[in-house]
């Protein structure tokens, strides 16, 4: 663990724990979703500040979220609902994320089958210059101008291999490390 996250979050027993304050177990869903709390939608900032703050935590740690509520809010069954609700939202969120993930390599795969044929065809084109024109500024100009404008096609899938599914993969990662995360209700001290 990263000397800042310990100094974030406590560690019980060699688990991080994410702790959360509310009044009662509605506040952690939309409210506007008439679904069966196991089927709801978490509230945005619920949501947000779940992600976040397991997002800063190693993948490899174990994490735990702890819930803080008023003693009369606690009843007998609220944690499994709570359980049932996080990891249904949370493994559907990594679902959606590694849709994602697929339409960038479905992308990229486009992409550079595009962006070869078109550095091929500026290739191609750049030793018709060269054979055709004597030798002169334009030409060379143009030829120079074929080959930047070929690797330029090249740029887009490139990117996409080399950058853009990195934070896909790790947000679908952080997704199904809290959809798997142990959950826990504790009565707030008052």
């Amino acid at each position: 663990m990263r000397a800042e996250e310990e100094s974030l979050y406590a560690v019980e027993n060699g688990i991080v724990l994410v702790e959360l304050a509310i009044n009662s177990v509605e506040q952690l869903f939309n409210t506007l979703d008439p679904s069966p709390f196991h089927e709801k939608d978490f509230d945005a900032d619920a949501e947000e500040f779940i992600f976040e703050a397991v997002e800063e935590i190693s993948l490899s740690k174990p994490v735990r979220l702890i819930i803080y509520m008023p003693p009369e809010s606690i009843s007998p069954g609220k944690q499994l609902i709570v359980r049932e609700a996080l990891q249904h939202y949370f493994t559907y969120r990594a679902e959606i994320t590694r849709r994602q993930l697929r339409r960038t390599f479905w992308l990229g795969r486009v992409s550079l089958l595009i962006g070869g044929v078109f550095l091929f065809v500026c290739q191609g084109l750049q030793h018709l210059v060269a054979g055709v024109f004597p030798e002169s500024f334009w030409a060379s100009f143009l030829r120079e101008g074929l080959m930047i404008s070929g690797w330029v096609a090249m740029w887009r899938p490139i990117q996409l291999f080399l950058y853009d599914w990195w934070p896909l993969r790790h947000r679908m990662m952080t997704y199904l490390k809290i959809g798997n995360m142990d959950v826990e209700i504790r009565a707030r001290k008052a």
